[in-house]
This record gives C-alpha cells, structure tokens and sequence, in this order.
C-alpha cells in the first residue's frame, strides 16, 4: 500500500513449483485484514485470481484497489474592469520606484461596471482505499465594499460594484473574519483627481483635497498636503514638509528631513527615508534605506536595500507590529538602531504611560497613608488612627479622600497595562525580523515586553520570541 494510502496493489512474486496460489476468497481476505474498502477493483481482482490460477506470469505490481483524490477548493476571485495591482510602484535597481508606467490612478467612467463578484467553488473530499475521507479546505470568499462614490448592485459576493462618477479608481484590499473563516475583502472607490505638473510650493500654496492627488515633482517645506485618496509624489518629500493620506502614498524618491512628518492610514513606498517621521496604517517599503527616522508601521516594514551594498535600516527606531524585512539592520559605525516589534509606537507609548502613572500613583498612595498612620486604606485602620488622633480628624478624613483617589488612579492604570501586555503578548508570538544580509552590533530588538541587544554581528538571520527563552534567533 503507498504511504498515503491511495494505493493498494497485489505484489506478484513468481511461486515455487509445487505451491500453491492465493485464490478469489484470499485475496479478498487480504484486503480486509489491511482495512481496505474503498475503491477495490472488483472485475480486476478476478481477473488476478484467474490468472494466478492458470500459473501466468505477471507484473510485480497489479493494483487492485484505488484511492479517490479531493477536488481542490477555488477561491472566490472579482473580475475587475481596471488594474488594482498598480499601487505600489516599481522598485528599480537602485532603489527608486518607477512611476512612468504605473497608471497611477485608472481613468473610469460615470456607469461603469468596476467589479464583478463570483463566489468560490467548494471542492469535493477524496477517500483512501481504507475508507478515510480526504478533507478539503473552505474556499476563501470575497466581499465586495462599495467606497467612495461606488455603488453595489446585488449582494457583496457576486454583485457589481458601479462607479457613480468619472474619476480615477482604487481598490483596497484586505483579509478579515467571515463566518466560514478567512475572507478578502475589496473596497473600490473612485475619486477626482488633482494633477500638479511641477512642486507644492509658494504657487500652489497647502493641498488639501477629497480625492487622489499625483504631484509630478517634490512637496517642498513648509507646505503641507492632504488627501482622501492615495497620493503620488514624483521627486521627494523635502524637509519641513507634511503629508498626511487617508490612502496610500508613493514617492518616487525620498522623505527627508528631521522636522518631515508623513502619515497615512494605507501604505507608503519610497526609495528611501532619512531622518524623518513616517507612520501607515499598512505597509512601508523602502527601496534603499532607511536612515535615523522614526517609522511606524501597522502591518510591516520592508527594506529591499538595492542600489548599494550599505542599503537597510541605519539608525533610528523602527516599528512594526507584524514583521520588518530589511537587507541590513545597523553598521560598523556609532549609529543607534531600534527595532520593535509586536505593536504599534502608539500602543508601546501607552503602555510605558499607564505602567508609570500606576508607579506614581502607588508611590503617593504609599506615602500618603504613611504620613498619617495608616498600613493599609482599610476601615478598620482609618477608625483606629482616628481615635488614636480625635484632634486630627477632619485632616486624617481629607487625607484618606485623596489617598482613594490614588489608589483608584493606580487600579485604573493597571488595568490598562494589563489590557495592553496581554494584546502585545499576543501580537508578539507572530512577530520577527529578518535581517537579509548582516545585523550589526548594538542593534536593540525588542519584541513584545522583552528586549535584546546584539554583541555580535550575524548573517542572514531571523528573530523571533520564544516564550521561555525570549527573543533568539534562526539561521535564514
């Protein structure tokens, strides 16, 4: 029988003269002592004892009974009228995204029919000749969403989704939780689109627009830009300016600057950024380096590394709750390199707030109570201090107030550090870094509530947590 047990076949050996041959009833009796039940080949097997009978010679192999192979599921997959995969840009060799042949945002038409829905196909379970089914996997769905000036027509799994206007379209795409497990869920949306053909500069004054927005050369400082829909910058993102997207941004070259702020609830791509604040909402890419900025990101963070050798991050402090993926993470020189993981800058901030404020408010619970008499801010203890002090009543009362208010303060605050460790500790078992090439010494890693800071360079390694060893690391 083959190890999956798909196959049960009679092995034939040449008998000896004078012994005797197995018949019909013993090779039916075979199978059934090996538990095969399923798909035996009735004719076949008389045939074999036939031939056995009259002495014929025959292969080594002769199957005699045959597993029946699942049918595979097929995803549910919308047939769309533009291009959705044209989001991200091309990184080239040097570590630039490519915009001139990207489509940046698809030209639609008031009417237009953007997406069809087709649900998934179930596929069908197979069985083993010993009568064990093969299972097969749920089909992922997919949801259709109708964004900004889109409408459905029909339900969200094999409707349409019509465009409202003319405009330029985008699709967001994005797994969540169905009924029946994981499912992809496709918003599309259609918005204006505002085209400036040189700089955001003194000429065009702030950009603050409810649509897409495609700006052919750089966002100089101090200007700010703002959009409801994706954003693409043709040059860089210069020092001192602001960029804020409800979207994704591309820019085809760098964010640069210390007083450089950019911040988008989708993804950002970008050669590369250089000592600015940077934050999504999804995913970033770099495809050079990152160098001494603060990057948050919510999902991932990507660092290709390309048109050089010192490409990855270098210096500076990274977040990502999920993973970061660069070619090189740190280098030989004094730079300070902070990697963390398993949560967002904004969670990790509140969680070393409340852990403080709780500290504080026990230290002066502690004290308070200490001043007046008092172990513990029970009754009984208030009681006795009272008639111990009956001349300081109405002091010993107001104390006991504040010290209430404290030791509310302290309950409340960890309460939040214990709501916050348990979803980092969750998000943390998933989370890791892959450092491509070479991570450098004095490189911090943290992960979670633990944290590692490397003495030795290693190549090509990953990091992950371990719950009893804390963050270790694997060999790529």
């Amino acid at each position: 029988m083959t190890e999956d047990s798909m196959i049960a076949a009679f092995v034939y050996v040449s008998p000896e003269k004078g012994s005797g041959v197995p018949s019909r009833p013993d090779l039916d009796a075979a199978l059934k002592a090996a538990d095969v039940t399923w798909g035996v080949d009735e004719d076949g097997l008389g045939k074999l004892a036939e031939a056995l009978a009259r002495g014929t010679k025959l292969k080594p192999l002769i199957p005699v009974a045959r597993g029946e192979h699942p049918t595979e599921s097929v995803d549910a997959a919308p047939e769309f009228s533009f291009p959705t995969l044209t989001q991200s840009g091309l990184v080239q060799e040097d570590g630039s995204i490519d915009l001139r042949e990207r489509n940046s945002f698809p030209g639609v038409a008031e009417g237009e029919t953007l997406a069809q829905g087709k649900a998934g196909v179930p596929g069908t379970p197979g069985h083993t000749v010993k009568g064990e089914t093969i299972e097969v996997r749920t089909p992922v769905e997919a949801e259709l969403v109708a964004g900004e000036n889109v409408r459905l027509e029909g339900d969200s799994s094999t409707g349409r989704l019509i465009s409202e206007m003319e405009g330029g379209a985008s699709c967001a795409t994005a797994e969540v939780s169905g009924e029946s497990g994981p499912k992809m869920q496709h918003t599309v949306a259609v918005r204006p689109v505002a085209q400036i053909s040189g700089d955001v500069n003194y000429e065009t004054g702030n950009l603050d627009f409810k649509g897409n927005v495609e700006i052919k050369g750089s966002v100089l400082s101090p200007f700010i830009v703002k959009a409801s829909g994706d954003i693409r910058i043709g040059e860089t993102v210069e020092s001192g300016a602001q960029v804020y997207g409800e979207a994704n941004l591309v820019v085809q070259l760098g964010i640069v600057g210390e007083n450089t702020v950019v911040k988008v609830e989708g993804n950002i791509t970008a050669k590369f950024i250089q000592d600015a604040t940077v934050s999504a909402g999804g995913n970033i890419a770099a495809g050079s380096y990152i160098r001494s900025a603060n990057v948050s990101s919510q999902s991932s963070v990507t660092v290709e590394g390309s048109g050089g050798a010192v490409g990855g991050i270098l210096g500076g402090e990274v977040w990502a709750s999920e993973a970061v993926i660069s070619k090189n993470v740190g280098s030989e020189h004094a730079h300070t390199t902070t990697i963390s993981l398993g949560f967002d800058r904004e969670s990790y901030t509140e969680y070393k707030k409340a852990s403080r404020l709780a500290a504080h408010a026990h230290d002066l619970l502690h004290t308070l109570l200490k001043s007046i008499g008092i172990k513990e801010l029970k009754s009984d203890e208030i009681k006795k201090c009272i008639r111990a002090q009956p001349h300081r009543r109405h002091e010993i009362l107001r104390y006991v107030q504040k010290a209430n208010d404290f030791a509310k303060a302290e309950e409340e605050n960890l309460k939040q550090v214990k709501d916050l460790g348990s979803k980092m500790k969750s998000a943390s078992s998933k989370a890791h870094l892959d450092v491509i090439d070479t991570a450098y010494p004095k490189v911090t890693i943290r992960i979670g509530d633990a944290e590692k800071t490397l003495e030795n360079g290693l190549k090509g390694v990953a990091f992950r947590l371990d719950p009893k060893e804390g963050i270790t690391a694997y060999d790529l």
